[in-house]
């Protein structure tokens, strides 16, 4: 997945969905098969219209494969952020790994969960080793923010502070019922990111549907290409709410 929008009027002054997969960072994981060759060109051009058309003061990503609670949602409270993400053709074995560290906007993040917490939502906030030490990130936070770095570091700019929002683990039972929740949170952290003067870039970690070869390491699922194309809809006219 990757993919691009841009409001009209708004502090959240644009949007992309950039995988995290391994086979988008690197081709030959998958031979240079499958549309990995399409999928890594649109996520460098991605990262390039977030970093440098939008130029973002802060980057919001939300990631699928954080740090996870059972329940809340979490927002990373520490000042910074590392890890590697691990690179291969195995599903949680690696060949190499991609190094990275970044900073966190601590001011938002803090603001941004109180401001959920407030609404009722269920978000708690981390912060961790006394903020003395990176929290750490891996593959969900790290692969889809090097096609931004990419960009900021082509034109010797450093990547905008980041605030990041994980997903609680229970979405892998209980995803359709949480799509009611999901909505009510977007819409809460549009309201507090567009309500703050720095110019913000929602930045989303997904993969999209990962079921549409019988033959892949997840299996085939009629729901995966009706997904995509939701979504894919959704992208181009962000304002109507209704493919999803």
């Amino acid at each position: 997945a990757a993919a691009a929008c841009r409001p009209a009027f708004a502090l959240v002054v644009g949007a992309a969905v950039l995988p995290h997969g391994d086979f988008a960072y690197d081709l030959s994981v998958a031979n240079f098969t499958k549309g990995t060759v399409e999928l890594h060109n649109g996520s460098l051009r991605a990262g390039r219209f977030v970093e440098a058309e939008l130029q973002p003061d802060v980057i919001f990503l939300t990631t699928p494969h954080g740090l996870e609670l059972s329940s809340d949602f979490l927002v990373y409270e520490n000042g910074q952020a590392a890890g590697v993400a691990p690179v291969g053709d195995v599903p949680h074995s690696s060949s190499y790994t991609v190094p990275m560290q970044f900073a966190l906007e601590e001011d938002l993040a803090t603001s941004l969960r109180a401001f959920l917490v407030q609404r009722g939502l269920k978000v708690t906030g981390l912060q961790g080793f006394s903020d003395s030490q990176p929290l750490p990130v891996s593959w969900g936070e790290i692969l889809p923010l090097t096609y931004v770095n990419a960009s900021a570091a082509a034109s010797g700019r450093r990547m905008p502070q980041v605030v990041i929002l994980s997903v609680p683990y229970r979405r892998f039972n209980h995803s359709a019922e949480m799509l009611p929740e999901l909505m009510e949170l977007g819409a809460a952290v549009a309201a507090r990111l567009e309500d703050d003067p720095k110019r913000i870039a929602w930045l989303v970690s997904a993969d999209l549907a990962h079921t549409h070869l019988a033959s892949g390491p997840y299996g085939f699922c009629p729901c995966a290409q009706p997904f995509d194309d939701a979504v894919a809809r959704w992208l181009q006219q962000p304002a109507d709410l209704s493919p999803l």
